[in-house]
């Protein structure tokens, strides 16, 4: 499928994701933040910060990990996609804004090189960014997409 013009596949369109769990082994589910903090009861927003004592996300829509354990996320009503640093330390776990005015994006995914991927529901775009979040492409032409892959 050489739908765009670059050495990676690209797959939109639904996509099912499961877990499984083995039985002897537990299934450990932790909110990393984005609900009430101290100071902001409301639970949708758009802050950076302490991930669990500050950052704020609306409608946090897809999530991608990183090479380094990091975490990529599409925060579909704020328009940008959002990286956690260190995710699940409480103590210096930092949420930061690593792309702003993404059209509702609603998929990312993170390929073998590092190269961001974002599908986008309002302009039907898929976006590709370098590492520190330098737009590089941009493709069009899709139809409410609402998930976004790539092969190795």
């Amino acid at each position: 499928m050489n739908m765009f013009q670059h050495s990676t596949r690209v797959w939109v369109g639904a996509a099912l994701l499961a877990v499984t769990a083995v039985a002897s082994q537990g299934l450990e589910v932790k909110t990393l933040g984005g609900g009430p903090t101290p100071g902001n009861l409301g639970r949708a927003g758009s802050q950076n910060g302490n991930t669990l004592m500050q950052a704020k996300f609306n409608q946090p829509y897809g999530i991608a990990v990183k090479a380094d354990g990091g975490l990529v996320i599409a925060d579909r009503k704020n328009s940008r996609l959002r990286e956690v640093f260190l995710p699940g330390d409480d103590d210096f776990s930092v949420t930061t804004t690593f792309a702003s005015k993404v059209p509702l994006p609603v998929g990312v995914v993170v390929d073998q090189d590092g190269m961001i991927y974002s599908v986008n529901e309002r302009d039907g775009t898929v976006r590709i960014f370098n590492q520190v979040g330098t737009l590089l492409q941009t493709f069009g032409g899709l139809s409410k997409p609402t998930a976004i892959a790539v092969d190795g």
